[in-house]
C-alpha cells in the first residue's frame, strides 16, 4: 500500500466519524482532540562522538482520536503531527506525524481476532533507542500491520497466532530500505493441577528480513511458563532454540548463504499495586539493526518504574541496557558491536481528567566496541499534554 492511499484512506474514515458519529455504529463512540507542548535541552542532537551539537527544541504536537467500542468491537484511529523548531539549528525544523488505527473483534466467547497497523514520518536520530538501543542518523518513513487471532479451545487451553510486517522507507538512502515479517504460533495450557495460577507455554516464531544486499529467515521454538503469585506479583519465562539462514548479494549479484544456531528468550517480571507499578524484562533474539542494513542479535534488560505519592502526581524511571552484535556475513552486511544505556527519571502531574503535565531528565549513552567510540546525549525537557473528549458518556 502506497503512502498517499494509506492516508487517503484515513482521511475518508476521519471525515465519516465527524460528519455521522452514531452511523458507525458504536455503542460508545469518543472523539478526543489535543495539543501537546514540549521544551527541551539536548547536549548531542546526532549522538556525535566529537563535535556536539546542542540546542533547544519546542515541539507542538496536535492530535486526534475517535475510538468505538460495543460488546465485541473495540476500535481505534488516531493521528498526531510532531512540528519541531530549533533554536539555532533552524535548517534542523521538520514536521513528523504519526498515524495509528487498531481493530479487535469477538466473534464468539472463544474466539476473537484484531488488526492494526500505524504509518510514521521519523527524523530524530535517538528514535530508537529505547526500543533497540541503536541510533539512525536517517529520516525515514516507518509501516508497521499486525494481525492476530486467539481460540479458547478448552476452558483450559488458548491457541494464537500472529502476523506483523514493517517497512522503512529511508527519505535520502533507499539502498537501506528494508521489509520485515514476523509470524508466530503459540499455545498455552493452564497447569494448576500441578501447582496453582501456572500456564505452560509453546511458542514457535519466524522472520523474514529482506534488505538490498541481504535476505534473514529466522526459525524459532520456546517453551516457557507464567505464573501469577497473587494479585501483585506475576512472571513470565519462555527459551528455546534458533535457527537462522542467511543469503548475501555481492555486486556481481552471486549469492552466498551463511546458517547459525542460537538461543532465544525472554523474561519478564511484573508488580502491579495500588499506588506502584514496576516492570523487569529481559529478552535475547535476532531483531532489525535500525541504521544498519539487516538484522543483529539484540539482548536488553528494561526496568519500569511508577509510583504515585499522591492521587495526581507520580514519580518515574525507566532505565534499559541494550548489547548488540553481529558479525558481517552472518546477519548484516556490516559488523556490529554496540553496548548502549538509558536512564530516564521523571514527574507527572495529572492536574485535571483533561490536563497533564510532565517533566524529566534523560541520559543515553553508547559504546561502539568495535572503534573504542562512545557518544553520550543528556537531554532535560518539560511539557503539558491537553485534551478534551466529545461525545464522552
Amino acid at each position: 500500500m502506497s503512502r498517499d492511499r494509506f492516508l487517503l484512506g484515513v482521511a475518508a474514515a476521519v471525515a465519516l466519524a465527524l460528519l455521522f458519529p452514531a452511523a458507525v455504529g458504536a455503542y460508545d463512540f469518543r472523539l478526543v482532540p489535543s495539543v501537546g507542548v514540549r521544551e527541551e535541552y539536548n547536549s548531542n542532537l546526532f549522538f556525535l562522538r566529537d563535535d556536539e551539537v546542542d540546542d533547544w527544541l519546542t515541539t507542538v504536537s496536535p492530535g486526534l482520536e475517535m475510538s468505538w467500542k460495543t460488546e465485541r468491537l473495540d476500535a481505534m484511529l488516531s493521528g498526531t503531527a510532531y512540528w519541531m523548531n530549533y533554536r539555532d539549528e533552524s535548517d534542523l525544523d521538520t514536521t513528523d506525524y504519526t498515524v495509528r488505527g487498531r481493530l479487535a473483534w469477538r466473534l464468539s466467547p472463544e474466539f476473537r481476532v484484531s488488526a492494526g497497523g500505524q504509518f510514521r514520518r521519523e527524523s530524530r536520530p535517538d528514535r530508537y533507542f529505547e526500543e533497540s538501543g541503536l541510533v539512525d542518523a536517517s529520516s525515514d518513513y516507518r509501516q508497521n500491520y499486525n494481525a492476530s487471532a486467539e481460540w479458547a479451545v478448552t476452558d483450559k487451553s488458548d491457541l494464537n497466532a500472529s502476523y506483523a510486517f514493517e517497512r522503512l522507507d529511508y527519505i535520502d538512502e533507499s539502498t537501506r530500505d528494508g521489509d520485515t515479517h514476523t509470524a508466530g504460533l503459540g499455545f498455552v495450557h493452564d497447569l494448576s493441577w500441578f501447582t496453582e495460577l501456572t500456564q505452560g507455554r509453546v511458542n514457535l516464531g519466524f522472520i523474514h528480513g529482506s534488505y538490498d544486499t541481504i535476505s534473514i529467515d529466522s526459525y524459532s521454538l520456546t517453551v516457557g511458563l507464567y505464573r501469577s503469585f497473587h494479585e501483585l506479583w506475576s512472571v513470565m519465562v519462555n527459551a528455546g532454540a534458533m535457527y537462522t539462514e542467511s543469503a548475501f548479494k555481492d555486486p556481481f549479484g552471486a549469492t552466498e548463504k551463511t546458517y547459525n544456531t542460537g538461543w532465544s528468550g525472554d523474561a519478564s517480571l511484573i508488580y502491579t499495586g495500588e499506588r506502584a507499578n514496576a516492570s523487569l524484562n529481559f529478552s535475547h533474539g535476532l531483531s532489525p539493526a535500525y541504521g544498519y542494513s539487516g538484522a543483529s542479535l539484540r539482548t536488553a534488560a528494561v526496568l519500569s518504574l511508577e509510583r504515585r505519592f499522591i492521587h495526581d502526581v507520580a514519580a518515574t524511571l525507566s532505565t534499559g541496557y541494550y548489547i548488540n552484535k553481529s558479525d558481517a556475513g552472518d546477519y548484516s552486511t556490516r559488523d556490529i558491536d554496540e553496548r548502549s544505556f538509558v536512564v530516564r527519571p521523571g514527574l507527572r502531574w495529572k492536574a485535571t481528567r483533561n490536563i497533564v503535565f510532565d517533566a524529566a531528565y534523560q541520559y543515553r549513552g553508547i559504546n561502539y566496541r568495535l572503534t573504542d567510540g562512545k557518544a553520550s546525549q543528556n537531554v532535560v525537557y518539560a511539557g503539558v499534554n491537553l485534551s478534551y473528549p466529545f461525545f464522552d458518556e
